[in-house]
């Protein structure tokens, strides 16, 4: 792993204020947070803890209402092609191709149609959706069609990328074999990633680093770097004490929430 910081978070807080009713939420109080390239961390916690504000935060949907979210130094200022973004929702367009919607941020970016195709081709292949080229995303399961989002997010070629809980709405099996085709990708890429998740299996399966976020107003609670060897397996026991340590962190997160409210 390099030691090059590709994003830091210095003194983040974020409140959200509902002018409606007036009242205001501090979503999150005092992060600081370093993420160097080719880590994959993932961010994980209670519901409605910030992690996916923090993660927006990244992509530059959000911004601190006081503190620093950088991106190699710079200060985040808005989206950017140097940082991709998956979403547990598809968002694929019904009438392309998947060729059609991997190839659409590269068509976007001007690039030629002869590399685009090439580039959409080397990711349909690394990402298993061979043989589905031309298939339009009504005729794909679930899992077929968030493959088409991640290949289409790195056919764009960022330096990092950024998921908020990408595997949330699939059933067991299928997020089981997309944490699988993940790994495999992120081993032949080295990318950066964020990854938001609620799910410890896929946090500890993964990981580099565990970030925990403490319930609201969060902060981190823990940071847990994630050394043994991939693949891993529920059966091994260091997976199994780490999930008993991220279990019993959130269920302490969960009941201070439970009282504060």
């Amino acid at each position: 792993m390099s030691t090059n910081v590709k994003f830091s978070a210095n003194g983040v807080r974020k409140i959200f204020h509902d002018e409606r009713t007036n009242r205001s939420v501090e979503a999150i109080s005092n992060l600081d947070l370093e993420v160097h390239d080719g880590e994959f961390v993932v961010l994980i916690g209670p519901s409605g803890c910030g992690k996916s504000t923090f993660l927006y935060m990244c992509a530059g949907f959000e911004f601190p209402t006081e503190g620093d979210v950088a991106f190699e130094g710079k200060t985040i200022k808005g989206p950017g092609p140097e940082r991709g973004i998956v979403f547990q929702d598809f968002v694929l367009y019904p009438w392309r191709t998947v060729r059609r919607n991997i190839t659409l941020g590269l068509e976007l970016k001007g690039v030629a149609k002869q590399e685009a195709a090439k580039r959409a081709q080397h990711w349909i292949d690394l990402t298993g959706l061979s043989g589905f080229e031309d298939s339009y995303p009504r005729q794909l399961s679930g899992g077929m069609k968030q493959r088409v989002a991640i290949a289409r997010t790195l056919a764009c070629e960022p330096e990092a990328v950024l998921m908020d809980e990408p595997f949330g709405a699939l059933d067991v099996q299928t997020r089981d074999f997309m944490v699988r085709d993940l790994q495999r990708v992120w081993d032949e890429t080295g990318k950066t990633i964020i990854f938001v998740t609620h799910s410890v299996e896929e946090a500890i399966m993964l990981a580099d680093r565990i970030v925990v976020f403490g319930a609201r107003p969060s902060r981190i609670k823990d940071d847990i770097r994630v050394d043994f060897p991939r693949p891993r397996t529920e059966s091994d026991p260091e997976v199994q004490a780490l999930r008993a340590k991220l279990i019993d962190l959130l269920a302490d997160e969960t009941r201070h929430e439970s009282i504060a409210g």
